[in-house]
């Protein structure tokens, strides 16, 4: 048992509230690895558009799962 760091960069859907969304399945992952017993002391999301500038709705209306993801993360860094 020890340290660990997982990072992962893609490009497909976010923060529609689809099942498939990059946001969604990251909660999932983060509630998995809680559940395993580890804990988490950072989580970040950023989203870009597809020509990499920065995607900025999501911080007026963000999903339930990109507000979730902070929620999580923050819960185990406190």
């Amino acid at each position: 048992m020890g340290n660990w760091n997982l990072t992962i960069k893609g490009c497909g859907m976010h923060h529609n509230k689809l099942p498939g969304d990059a946001d969604r399945v990251g909660v999932e992952a983060l509630k998995a690895l809680r559940a395993a017993g580890s804990t988490v002391s950072e989580a970040k999301l950023t989203l870009t558009q597809s020509d990499g500038t920065p995607f900025l709705d999501h911080e007026e209306n963000p999903s339930k799962y990109v507000t979730d993801l902070i929620n999580l993360a923050a819960q185990d860094s406190e």
